[in-house]
């Protein structure tokens, strides 16, 4: 049987108008809708109020246009003017201003012609999603993401140096421009009020007013204003918008409050530099005025998660410093001020401590080293002395200032080279008695000896030290002396003298196993048959010139690593007859 059921339902619906469809559809879509006709005037606008605070029927679509933020306007446009030459559907977003909220609306916009009989278009319709908030919190993630990036370079870049001066220029190239346009750094120093340092990037004319103000004032006291409250206080400052009276605040009494104007800042943020509860500085940021970036708490909390990171890299710098120059300064004592003239001899020397070359990077560790060298008077003649202690360090500079001065006053007894070497024997073994250390010792002691015809004596004793290279005018290269035990390894140690002569331009040459233990990138030593090439090519060379050459000749071996090891090289060379 035929349903009757069915039959009667269809027979009953009666199909709604495309009117009355369009209707249902405007009402269950939450997005704004509209309709404009063919000559651009808005007939239709459906929860407009979400995007604009006036009623827009009747209101030409050029007059939206104007709406448009500057920076989309020209691509919208043409991206409009395309779809309706060619009568196609579009979809463009872009930020539309809203008198009611004064403020920019970031909107997406759908639009589809409806084609008229003749095949022209007869009016758009479209909708119209308000998309500020998704925007706002894409953005905001972001800026989170940005924030925890630039904190995390921070870190990265501030642990890779140790040189203070770096450091500091460190601080403020991390800020600018990825936080900031201006950067600058202040930090107290017990030598002067302060220490500044700017980076920006404000344009040529304006960059080079903030270093001039920078240069200007530097080491003078910090202003009244801002800034040294916080250094005051070490309470952080945000200045939205920098206006007049901030600007009088800053300015010095001297009268720079015109080319603080000329500055032409936007915003500016000032953290302390806190250290242990000590306020030593201040990190300031601001931007250009121009660039319409604008600081806020967040912009606070990253600057200052960026000063303490800051303070903390200053400071490490500042007392690797202190720590370098102390080392250096003890490394020095250990070490004789200058080379005495010896009658008929030139004499020359070259020292680098392990960690330090021509050539270093930035931050390398620096140590007293153990290797040093002397040259003195005795009442047998001159003490050419080249030694290496082992370790580095305070107690190992206390080890080689014992062993120098051991060596000296054996020396000045008259004593011969093996007595000095075995006077510095029984004193080392002494001091192992006394305490726990068990340090022992090279050392190449060599005695010269002026003689009537021009040349020069050399007795050589050696406790286990690499032999002194004698340099002939023919450019062969000869080692000097008997090995010998270490000094400080064995009660019963014997040391044993060879004595040679040297010839007018004729060189010895006393030095480190700092100078063949030395390695290339690729890890190859520089080794004694290298060492004895290059002593070869010098025979026409002052005393000066072959330790420049040696010790060039390791620096360029090494390349850009610092050495391993300390490098001692101390050059006797007999005056010719030519005095050449």
């Amino acid at each position: 049987m035929p349903d009757k059921s069915r039959e009667t339902r269809e027979h009953r619906h009666t199909p709604a108008s495309d009117g009355e469809r369009y209707r249902a559809l405007v009402e269950a879509d939450p997005a704004p809708t509209w309709v404009v006709t063919g000559e651009g005037v808005v007939v239709e606008a459906h929860r407009w109020e979400e995007l604009a605070a006036e009623e827009p029927r009747g209101a030409r679509l050029s007059e939206y246009l104007g709406l448009l933020h500057p920076e989309d306007r020209e691509r919208i446009v043409a991206h409009l003017s395309a779809s309706i030459s060619a009568g196609e559907a579009f979809s463009v977003e872009g930020r539309l201003w809203h008198p009611g909220t004064g403020g920019y609306r970031s909107v997406f916009v759908r639009g589809a012609p409806v084609p008229d009989p003749s095949g022209g278009v007869r009016e758009w319709v479209g909708t119209a999603d308000d998309l500020t908030a998704r925007r706002k919190a894409e953005a905001e993630r972001e800026q989170a993401r940005h924030r925890l990036s630039l904190l995390g370079e921070a870190s990265r870049r501030l642990a890779s140096s140790l040189d203070y001066g770096s450091t500091l220029d460190q601080v403020a190239r991390l800020a600018v421009p990825r936080f900031a346009d201006l950067c600058l750094v202040d930090v107290v120093t017990p030598e002067r009020p302060v220490d500044r340092l700017v980076v920006s990037r404000l344009g040529s004319e304006r960059e080079e007013l903030a270093q001039e103000l920078v240069r200007r004032y530097q080491g003078a006291e910090i202003p009244s204003g801002g800034l040294a409250g916080t250094v005051r206080s070490g309470a952080p400052v945000l200045v939205r918008e920098v206006g007049d009276s901030w600007l009088v605040d800053m300015a010095r009494a001297d009268g720079n409050l015109e080319e603080l104007y000329r500055l032409d800042l936007g915003s500016v943020l000032i953290s302390p530099l806190t250290f242990r509860g000590r306020i030593f500085g201040a990190l300031s940021f601001a931007t250009d005025r121009l660039s319409g970036r604008r600081y806020d708490e967040e912009d606070l909390r990253l600057a200052e998660g960026l000063a303490r990171r800051a303070a903390q890299a200053i400071e490490k710098a500042r007392l690797y410093d202190r720590q370098r120059h102390a080392a250096r300064t003890l490394q020095k004592s250990l070490l004789p001020p200058s080379m005495p003239e010896i009658p008929g001899v030139e004499a020359a020397a070259r020292y680098h401590p392990a960690g330090e070359s021509a050539n270093a990077l930035e931050g390398e560790d620096y140590e007293v080293g153990g290797d040093f060298y002397d040259l003195s008077r005795t009442p047998n003649g001159w003490a050419a002395v080249m030694g290496d202690v082992m370790g580095k360090g305070v107690e190992a500079a206390a080890f080689t200032a014992m062993t120098r001065y051991t060596i000296r006053t054996a020396a000045l007894q008259g004593n011969d080279p093996c007595s000095v070497l075995r006077i510095l024997n029984t004193a080392i073994l002494d001091q192992h008695e006394q305490s726990s250390d068990g340090r022992f010792c090279t050392v190449a002691y060599a005695l010269l000896n002026p003689a009537e015809d021009g040349g020069v004596s050399l007795e050589v004793c050696r406790a286990g030290h690499p032999p002194p290279l004698i340099l002939r005018n023919d450019t062969t290269v000869e080692e000097a002396g008997v090995p010998g035990h270490l000094a400080g390894a064995f009660p019963d140690t014997r040391f044993e003298t060879r004595t040679l002569r040297l010839g007018p331009g004729e060189s010895a040459v006393l030095y480190t196993d700092g100078v063949t233990d030395a390695r290339n990138p690729s890890g190859e030593l520089f080794g004694d048959a290298r060492l004895k090439d290059l002593l070869s090519t010098c025979t026409e060379l002052d005393a000066e010139s072959t330790a420049d050459a040696i010790e060039n000749g390791v620096t360029q071996f090494q390349g850009h690593q610092s050495a391993r090891d300390d490098i001692a090289i101390l050059v006797l060379r007999v005056i010719s007859e030519a005095g050449v």
